[in-house]
């Protein structure tokens, strides 16, 4: 196997090096940002302490033997909920996994520096910028920004100087909203856009050709499981800077059409992007509109046409701003959480809606008025209706976590007796009221035996059935780690006691050991046992090969048939396995008994007999060619009836007979 068709071909050993330091550093974080189920699992796990980024590269990158330990390297997908009423898909990275994935970003960073240089030029030459959560540095990667709020705090601030009133002038905000973003990436799309930004000077030094293409194009597919997107986890800047990477068009597009306009100027996020349109006062609304739907319709086109994205008409919005009063209503519900759906906590964040509407408040002030919300909110129980709250009081509630003065106070005597009074976090029989602003809700609880109390009863009621299973389950791991982020600020145990949180730990491994008799195949359960058992094994995956064997040059040919083999499980075309399958056994059977010469079916049927294999073994290997030759993938141009293709049920059947077979023979191997 030639070196051009494995990762290693592109990456280095200093990637992987990056890479490691990036993970690093987001993993020895204590922000209640990287506070999350996977960083949870990565710090209990302590692979950091010994990993050597030379022998990782050379034993898993180098020939791309890491496609055979699917014990180290996954990508495990569950259904997490985003919200109230609503569910989302996300993804968990093995440690090795995500090391992978970011050096193949920090890679396409390098690769697309030039690009980014002389882009950034031209958009700051016109009313135009672009964000995507964080400030990745190839070169020093522990010095790459990796707070969202950093960035978005940026995009904010430009976004209130962007949308701000002019005297004579209306300025109407367009932004159109795309349905799953992430997921809707495609990976051929996304290498070609990399490929036409690329210089051709950093193409060619960088390795950046149709081998490379293919490498990540399988990495993708690979991690992804065949569909379209890129993963989607707690605090992955690198999939946000990939995102951002496969907007560029749509920047480039942007400059040129409208740009070059005064009264346009456009700004993004990811893909939470607005076009700001500013015309005189006097212009009739009647023109205005028109101009307007013009441009709604071509954004719409480009986006769905050049890069394949689905645009919602529904949530698509125009706003029109013409005094202060529409101009801080704009903001107010303009004010958006990042693409991890993350809340901006832990940080003091300017955010100037919430300055204009808290001046001159002390903050036991601001303290009862959020209070006053959330009883708001708790009184929609009484009604059948879903729960709702506004962006202005979903912001206003921020001041609990955001604000110093506030967070502070909301742990006082006085604060924790109002809540108490209130019973705003007692006395409610449904989960949906405390995920319409949980994060806050959460805090509130915890700091207060009672609300903690209450919680955990209820949660322990309704775990007693597995209806609603993903809601009870993010309702526990979010409980379970702000009792931990509690306990780490609060080291004299003023708060909770770290006898308490092995409680709770305790109840809800006997929850979980009951999730996991009735929902077998959840895998958010998986996770989150393995976060409270760090001694759980999340894949049970026994290696025969050893990546010194594996990376032997003699071997090439059989490492891209277990390649290949391992990936067609995982899209389903079981018909293509099957055949990858024999390959493999074959390629063993011949390093072991043939000096790694060409053999057929009958000579290693007669040769298996010869070493006294069992009768059935040997009928079993015969039947097993045989059927190959029946495979529709072997014969694709064959119209006889006597051709089929290979069923799930029938490739596992195989296998599960052929691998004993292998594990002996592979033995004989010297």
């Amino acid at each position: 196997m030639k070196k051009e068709y494995t990762i290693g071909y592109f990456l280095n050993e200093r990637h992987i090096d990056s890479a490691f330091k990036l993970l690093k550093k987001q993993i020895e974080q204590t922000s209640p940002l990287y506070n999350t189920l996977d960083f949870k699992i990565y710090r209990e796990e302590r692979k950091i302490d010994s990993f050597n980024s030379k022998t990782f590269y050379n034993n898993f990158i180098k020939n791309d033997t890491l496609y055979y330990f699917k014990n180290q390297f996954y990508v495990l997908d569950f259904l997490g909920v985003q919200s109230a009423y609503k569910n989302r898909k996300y993804h968990f990275l093995s440690f090795e996994s995500l090391i992978l994935f970011n050096a193949v970003g920090l890679y396409i960073q390098e690769l697309l520096t030039q690009y980014q240089t002389d882009f950034d030029s031209i958009l700051n030459n016109s009313n135009g910028k672009t964000f995507y959560g964080g400030r990745l540095n190839y070169e020093k990667a522990e010095s790459s920004t990796i707070f969202y709020y950093d960035d978005y705090q940026k995009f904010l601030t430009a976004k209130e100087k962007l949308t701000k009133p002019s005297e004579g002038k209306v300025k109407y905000v367009l932004t159109v909203d795309i349905q799953a973003f992430f997921y809707s990436i495609d990976h051929k799309k996304l290498l070609s856009i990399i490929d036409n930004n690329a210089t051709n000077i950093a193409k060619k030094s960088m390795k950046y050709d149709e081998n490379t293409v293919a490498s990540i194009d399988f990495l993708l597919k690979y991690f992804m499981n065949g569909e379209k997107g890129i993963p989607v986890a707690s605090q992955n800047i690198v999939a946000s800077y990939l995102s951002s990477v496969f907007f560029s068009p749509f920047d480039q597009y942007v400059v040129d059409t409208y740009l070059s306009k005064s009264n346009i100027s456009y700004i993004r996020y990811v893909d939470d992007f607005y076009l700001i349109y500013e015309v005189p006062d006097s212009e009739l609304a009647s023109v205005v509109r028109n101009e307007i739907y013009t441009i709604e319709n071509d954004i719409s086109d480009f986006l769905s046409n050049e890069l394949g994205l689905t645009v919602s008409t529904i949530k698509s919005k125009r706003t029109k701003i013409d005094s202060v009063q529409s101009y801080f209503e704009f903001l107010t519900v303009s004010h958006t959480t990042s693409p991890n759906e993350q809340e901006l906590v832990g940080i003091e964040i300017r955010d100037i809606v919430q300055e204009r509407e808290t001046e001159g408040k002390n903050a036991p002030t601001i303290f009862k008025e959020c209070i006053d919300i959330v009883s708001v909110i708790k009184k929609q129980l009484n009604d059948y209706h879903k729960i709702e709250i506004s962006k202005k009081d979903s912001n206003y509630l921020n001041n609990i976590l955001i604000n110093p003065t506030v967070l502070s106070y909301s742990k006082s005597a006085m604060a924790l007796s109002i809540i108490r009074e209130e019973e705003i976090l007692l006395t409610y029989e449904s989960f949906d009221y405390l995920l319409v602003k949980l994060k806050v809700l959460l805090h509130l609880i915890t700091i207060q035996p009672d609300s903690r109390t209450y919680f955990h009863s209820l949660l322990l009621k309704e775990c007693s059935s597995s209806v609603n299973i993903n809601q009870k389950l993010m309702l526990i791991e979010r409980f379970i780690l702000q009792l931990e982020f509690v306990s780490f600020k609060d080291s004299k145990e003023k708060i909770i006691s770290k006898a308490d949180i092995q409680f709770y730990k305790g109840e809800y491994r006997s929850i979980l050991s009951y999730f996991t008799a009735e929902k077998p195949n959840n895998t958010y359960c998986t996770l989150l046992n393995k976060m409270l058992n760090p001694n759980i094994i999340l894949i049970d995956f026994k290696p025969m090969y050893g990546v010194r064997f594996l990376n032997k040059l003699e071997n090439s040919s059989l490492l891209q048939q277990i390649k290949q083999r391992h990936l067609n499980e995982k899209l389903g075309f079981f018909n293509v396995a099957f055949n990858h399958l024999l390959n493999e056994f074959q390629n063993i059977v011949e390093a072991a008994y043939f000096n790694r010469k060409d053999k057929n079916a009958l000579e290693i049927r007669d040769k298996l007999a010869q070493k006294g294999f069992k009768t059935n073994d040997v009928l079993f290997v015969s039947d097993f060619f045989k059927r190959r030759n029946q495979n529709s993938i072997s014969h694709t141009n064959h119209n006889e009836l006597g051709f089929w293709g290979v069923s799930e049920k029938e490739y596992f059947k195989y296998k599960k007979r052929i691998i004993p077979l292998i594990k002996i023979i592979f033995k004989k191997i010297k």
